[in-house]
């Protein structure tokens, strides 16, 4: 007889971290710099090439919740993850004397919930950043597992979150349908000088049309490990990771908010493709 809870449980390992960004040798602080392709490791290499800037991709199940993870992060390079929030309230390791985050000198420290306001966060910025965990499978590479990516991208986490919506609305779910992860460039202007960025976007292989198709495939259930602990590397200057922990960190500027509206409501461009068909 099966173990209730146990036995219908089906858990996916990772396999792997494809990354946005390599790290600059050859200096005192080795740092992240972005480039325009995935870099993958060889088993990705030998299906999509060595500087793909599209990966065909499925997510494995209906709670993006599980694979596409969204918080503020803080890190140290000592004790790894030490805070995680959502912009109101965050669980922090904090140092029991001084009552503030746990450094490499810390002895005593708990698990605490506090506010999390990254408008006034001296961290933020610096060793918190928001971070997408990524999680997804690549059904033409070898193997049984889904593969992660971590950005904090401001419009990648928005593009994702976009497509992720429009393909749940369209299908009436998201789980195993054929998906093309991109990176593409865009248009910035950090400190009033225009630049030319790449962020990611989620699409579909053909016709919005053609999607329609898998509002009759099943939806599926896994486990999904938990996004890893380690500080993305791709993401967070090793110098920010390595200050004086101790020291109180400088303040840093407030961050801008954006705004973000579909040119087309869903519930319209969905009718309208039903009625095409």
């Amino acid at each position: 007889m099966p173990i209730k809870g146990l036995s219908d449980q089906v858990r996916l390992p990772r396999l792997g971290k494809i990354r946005l960004g390599i790290k600059v040798e050859g200096v005192k602080n080795p740092y992240p710099r972005p480039v325009n392709y995935f870099v993958c490791p060889d088993s990705v290499k030998s299906v999509f090439g060595d500087r793909p800037r599209e990966l065909r991709i499925l997510f494995p199940t209906e709670d993006p919740s599980k694979w596409a993870s969204q918080f503020y992060r803080c890190y140290s390079k000592s004790r790894g993850l030490i805070c995680k929030g959502d912009g109101d309230r965050a669980t922090a390791l904090i140092d029991e004397d001084t009552g503030a985050l746990a450094h490499r000198n810390s002895i005593q420290t708990i698990l605490k919930e506090v506010e999390c306001d990254p408008e006034h966060c001296p961290e933020y910025g610096r060793s918190c950043r928001r971070v997408m965990n990524l999680q997804f499978l690549l059904p033409d590479v070898p193997g049984l597992g889904v593969w992660q990516l971590d950005t904090s991208s401001y419009w990648s986490i928005i593009n994702i979150n976009s497509g992720i919506n429009l393909v749940t609305a369209l299908c009436g779910h998201i789980s195993m349908i054929p998906l093309i992860l991109r990176l593409v460039p865009q248009e910035a202007h950090p400190n009033g000088f225009k630049k030319t960025v790449y962020v990611l976007s989620l699409d579909i292989p053909g016709k919005l049309t053609d999607m329609l198709k898998y509002t009759r495939t099943p939806p599926g259930k896994v486990i999904l490990p938990a996004p890893d602990a380690e500080p993305p590397e791709d993401l967070f200057p090793t110098a920010a990771l390595e200050k004086e922990e101790t020291s109180e960190a400088p303040q840093t500027k407030q961050h801008q908010k954006h705004s973000f509206s579909p040119t087309l409501p869903i519930s319209i461009l969905i009718g309208n493709l039903r009625r095409n068909e």
